[in-house]
């Protein structure tokens, strides 16, 4: 059970904690000031997407801004709707789209599955942000976020840079890609993140939507 103690020796406990705060929040600043230091990659590769008005290229997702956000939401072609826990995080798009264009920088969300069921799920959970199908190119193969069953069958540890081992054909995590000129893309940098122990048994195809139709 929690001790309870005197507000003054509350205040006093959280003032030792908060010095341990400030220390986490210096040392992720830090992390993040290198990570944003680190070298580009140049995309020499040219990807075509399905988007509600055709055929796009990788630049034609930037509309013209420096900077693009590319969330990888999992939507597997055989599935019918998108991976529950991606759609829980892409409720939080509708409000973020504005504010980072404000900033030179476009949001938007790829996947695998076709486009037309794309447009389906994205109309029945009321999203509006860009979403467009990779389904058509290598785009997923080659920034490691989706896996041939081989390469799961095989253990080969090519998940997050080479250092994980994955479960399942695909994950979710978001990427950056400047723009340093009319022409030329970059490979910034890539967050990702770690599975939740709860999604550590789920099937490859997840039937079950974050929200009833």
């Amino acid at each position: 059970m929690h001790p309870v103690v005197s507000r003054e020796e509350w205040i006093a406990a959280r003032k030792a904690h908060l010095a341990r705060e400030k220390e986490y929040t210096r040392a992720r600043e830090r992390l993040a000031e290198e990570r944003r230091a680190l070298p580009w990659v140049k995309v020499d590769k040219d990807y075509l997407f399905d988007g509600p008005d055709g055929r796009v290229s990788l630049a034609d997702l930037f509309r013209g801004r420096s900077q693009l956000v590319v969330q990888h939401v999992m939507f597997a072609p055989d599935w019918n709707d998108a991976c529950k826990s991606c759609s829980f995080w892409a409720d939080g798009f509708e409000r973020m789209v504005p504010h980072l264009a404000a900033r030179d920088t476009t949001m938007i969300a790829i996947s695998l599955a076709p486009l037309a069921k794309l447009e389906a799920f994205k109309q029945r959970m009321g999203w509006t942000f860009d979403w467009v199908s990779s389904g058509n190119n290598d785009f997923n193969y080659d920034y490691g976020v989706t896996f041939t069953r081989e390469q799961i069958d095989q253990d080969e540890r090519k998940y997050n840079f080479g250092t994980t081992f994955l479960w399942r054909r695909a994950a979710r995590h978001q990427r950056v890609l400047p723009r340093r000129c009319r022409k030329h893309l970059s490979h910034l940098f890539v967050l990702r993140a770690w599975p939740r122990h709860d999604e550590c048994s789920l099937p490859l195809s997840r039937p079950d939507a974050a929200r009833p139709p």
